[in-house]
């Protein structure tokens, strides 16, 4: 009996244990998602800009504005893109201290309470997980409606340049 619990509690273990990287990872990768957002929009915004800036006198006003909310659009993204890297408050498990609070004297209770606390400082990533993933949500809305609004821009342009060009051919 005395084997088959120290089997259990070190499966317990190992699954608290194998928690915090996962949940370090997934962390991870949110925050490298939102980078390459930062990046891609940056020089979206700065195309854009350059566009709306030297050839502001040759473009048609209504295709101005379609840029300019277009470029609100990208900054949303950007923003909330931003947010999704910007240093929340992150606990990182006391180890230490939480050694100091087992009782070593009985090796399965302080299993089991090793794991409960890696389970609780787990919890707590999860929800730092869960603002992040929400606001990279965001920021990838915002830059999907931008990139519709690229489209429509495109089409309207191509529209006005093309329709005449086409009536004169027929």
């Amino acid at each position: 009996m005395l084997d088959d619990e120290t089997k259990i509690h070190d499966l317990m273990l190992s699954i608290s244990w194998n928690g915090i990287t996962a949940t370090q990872e997934i962390i991870q990768k949110i925050d490298d998602k939102a980078n390459n957002t930062l990046t891609f929009t940056g020089v979206l915004m700065a195309l854009i800009s350059g566009i709306l800036v030297g050839f502001i006198d040759k473009i048609h006003p209504l295709i101005i504005s379609f840029l300019i909310v277009d470029l609100f659009l990208l900054s949303m993204g950007m923003y909330y893109a931003f947010n999704t890297i910007w240093l929340k408050k992150q606990e990182l498990l006391d180890v230490l201290t939480t050694f100091k609070s087992l009782d070593l004297s009985n090796s399965s209770q302080a299993t089991i309470d090793f794991s409960l606390s890696i389970a609780a400082w787990q919890n707590k990533s999860k929800k730092v997980v869960d603002w992040k993933s929400a606001h990279l949500l965001k920021s990838m809305t915002f830059i999907m409606i931008a990139f519709i609004f690229l489209n429509v821009i495109a089409i309207i342009s191509a529209g006005w340049y093309l329709i005449p060009i086409l009536c004169n051919l027929m």
